[in-house]
């Protein structure tokens, strides 16, 4: 299996080249999280976890915090050609370690 760059991802969104999935669209509005808030927590946050293998395409977890608040939340991508934002959620404390970065 060919290697796979999810840092590609942050190029992507440094030059505007994404999308974003209705689904994560709808969970922005749900949760009050903005675009500059993803696009912070991708380009200065950190890959989590990442699935080689999730189809149609490779996704990985950034982990970030939004600018304002400073909240923690996790940005779902998939590396497709234009690279997606699939979903936008904060870590469950059941679900995440203190440091939302591992699971319990």
């Amino acid at each position: 299996m060919p290697s796979v760059d999810f840092e590609s991802i942050r190029i992507h969104i440094r030059n505007g080249d994404y999308e974003v999935s209705l689904h994560a669209f709808q969970r922005m509005r749900q949760r009050g999280i903005t675009l500059q808030d993803i696009e912070a927590a991708i380009i200065h946050g950190e890959i989590i976890e990442s699935d080689l293998q999730a189809i149609p395409f490779p996704k990985c977890i950034f982990w970030g915090f939004t600018e304002q608040k400073g909240e923690s939340i996790h940005v779902v991508c998939s590396l497709t050609p234009q690279s997606k934002i699939v979903t936008i959620y904060f870590p469950d404390e059941d679900k995440w370690a203190r440091d939302r970065i591992r699971k319990r």
